[in-house]
């Protein structure tokens, strides 16, 4: 909604503008490896690689208008869900808007941490966008 009805007595209403809502932060991907010398990434935010292999992703918390990290430092869990329902933790550390997150999957499948997924058990106030991230893990 752009505006707000705002009585101002006897009957009359004033139209004034709603108050701007605030672009929630971005969780940015700004690195992707694996130690698996044979993985394949696809731009930042998708990697193929062999089951057993660690995989490694650097992160950021962001401001949505000025892209300047932001200073949080929290201990957080980042949900890791694969395709076919499993589900797994991964505890992250972040430092002044930056953390490293660290995993290694021992089973093949398709996992990801999507936007809903990190925002899921936070109070709105702690919400933020993010664009998601996809292992395919393989034999």
């Amino acid at each position: 909604m752009d505006r707000v009805e705002e009585a101002i007595g006897a009957g009359v209403i004033r139209y004034v503008p709603a108050a701007p809502v605030p672009a929630l932060p971005v969780l940015s991907v700004v690195n992707l490896l694996s130690s698996d010398s044979s993985a394949v990434t696809t731009g930042i935010r998708d990697i193929t690689s062999k089951a057993g292999s660690t995989i490694t992703a650097a992160i950021e918390l962001r401001d949505a208008a000025s892209g300047e990290t932001l200073p949080l430092t929290a201990l957080f869990r980042m949900p890791l869900r694969a395709s076919d329902g499993r589900e797994r933790f991964v505890l992250v550390s972040m430092v002044d808007g930056v953390a490293t997150i660290t995993v290694t999957l021992p089973e093949s499948g398709r996992w990801e941490v999507t936007q809903e997924s990190i925002n899921s058990g936070l109070p709105p106030a702690e919400h933020m966008q993010f664009a998601g991230l996809t292992l395919y893990i393989v034999l």
